[in-house]
């Protein structure tokens, strides 16, 4: 079966109505597919096998590279543009990649290429990074198939209408952003990339109907917040949310949307609307193992990983992918608990340190927050807390603050002693792997002072 180039679909069904705009220019859906085309005529001269790595900005340059990539027949691969040049080199080697280089692209018009194009169902056209439990990040790899079964899917739970306005508010090197691309794309409607989205007064100025975002977006959006009639849903993902920063977004008219997903199930696979009604999205299906463990299986999932040289399916002899999350069914919804890869025993009792991040984030000055394990000469291991504040700073007292609070709401094993700041950065979930490696510096420093 073969999927048709969604561009090719969207340029002959909305050829001159805008796509992308941006404060230099706008771009009909039309002038975009011709732009890609020209780009991608120059990229079937490199030669295939290997995914390439893309060097992406959130730009209009940076989309048409990505898509030429794909429709030139390659598993195009976005990377931050401004990742350290030994990372990329690393990742070359490791996972035996190839590197676009911008600065000898040709751009050529071609004109004669704009006839449509189709792609096998099982085609690999996308390869987006994500984080291993180890620290090593994973390939997943998608086809067009899994890619847009998935955006029409969400776009039936939260429509688009003609003169929806997206904002692209996440890295198009993650799956969350490049899904807010598929979905205007799909939907024909128009995707603004210009400012942010915890600024208030940008969402305004642009007239923005829908955006996507993680906590510390929201609590950002939240601190000057004025009234958006425009806007009509905002999908909150990421990792779980503060409860006290979730009802308040509530309280004050957004329209929260909070939602389950990964890069292997490209985007969504539940989500709660704005009425409160959780949704398992369409094309997936999902049930619990006895240990609670969430599986997946359906034609929104990835072909695999990349791994040796070849796509690894990733899934078990029955078909379903193993997620490594934990959930449990309550109240007809799906609640998140924790991850297996994340759990350790301490003193011969498993923790969960979802469980604990759960208890620091319903504490109204906490935003952000990880807790790792590290080592202790009586109980083994011991949990090590990462807080991001919404304002001040982590002092002695408020250590003890924090300490006093858990201990009325936690057992006493799972509260941590130790703490430290969880710098505010553009990642949308940091590295556990590094954090730990981190948490183990700082009690090596304070057992020589």
């Amino acid at each position: 079966m073969n999927v048709a180039c969604p561009l090719a679909r969207a340029a002959a069904v909305a050829g001159e109505k805008p796509f992308l705009e941006s404060a230099q220019e706008t771009l009909s859906f039309g002038q975009f597919y011709e732009r890609v085309s020209g780009v991608s005529v120059e990229l079937k001269n490199i030669g295939r096998g290997a995914p390439l790595l893309v060097p992406v900005r959130n730009t209009i340059e940076s989309l048409v590279n990505l898509f030429a990539a794909m429709n030139a027949g390659h598993v195009a691969v976005p990377i931050y543009a401004d990742l350290p040049v030994q990372r990329i080199i690393s990742l070359e080697k490791n996972l035996g990649l190839k590197r676009l280089d911008l600065h000898n692209l040709m751009l050529k018009a071609a004109h004669s290429s704009l006839s449509q194009q189709t792609f096998a169902d099982t085609a690999p056209v996308l390869g987006i990074f994500t984080s291993g439990s180890s620290g090593v990040p994973k390939l997943v790899v998608h086809s067009y198939q899994s890619l847009l079964s998935n955006a029409a899917a969400c776009n039936s739970l939260i429509p688009l209408a003609p003169l929806s306005r997206t904002l692209l508010s996440l890295p198009i090197y993650h799956i969350g952003g490049f899904a807010q691309v598929l979905r205007a794309l799909l939907s024909a409607t128009t995707l603004v990339i210009n400012g942010v989205v915890e600024d208030g007064k940008n969402l305004f100025k642009q007239r923005i109907s829908h955006c996507s975002m993680v906590s510390t977006q929201l609590q950002r959006l939240l601190l000057n917040f004025k009234p958006l009639p425009e806007l009509q849903a905002v999908l909150l993902g990421g990792g779980p949310c503060n409860a006290e920063l979730l009802d308040r977004g509530k309280q004050l008219g957004l329209p929260l949307c909070p939602t389950y997903g990964m890069s292997e199930a490209a985007s969504q696979v539940f989500t709660t609307n704005t009425s409160g009604k959780q949704c398992l999205i369409p094309g997936v299906e999902l049930q619990l193992s006895p240990e609670n463990e969430i599986l997946l299986r359906g034609k929104n999932l990835f072909l695999g990983y990349w791994r040796a040289g070849k796509i690894d399916n990733g899934r078990d002899g029955d078909g379903w992918f193993h997620t490594r999350d934990l959930a449990e069914r309550r109240d007809g919804k799906w609640h998140l608990t924790g991850r297996l890869d994340n759990q350790f025993i301490s003193g011969g009792k498993n923790i969960q340190p979802e469980e604990i991040e759960y208890g620091l984030l319903n504490q109204s000055e906490i935003v952000r927050a990880v807790v790792v394990p590290v080592e202790h000469s009586e109980f083994g291991k011991v949990p090590f807390a990462f807080v991001e504040l919404n304002r001040g700073e982590l002092t002695d007292s408020f250590r003890k603050h924090i300490i006093d609070t858990l201990k009325r709401q936690l057992p006493g094993h799972l509260v941590p002693r130790y703490y430290a700041a969880l710098a505010a950065s553009g990642s949308l979930k940091p590295s556990r792997a590094e954090l730990t490696r981190r948490a183990a510096l700082i009690l090596r420093e304070i057992s020589l002072l």
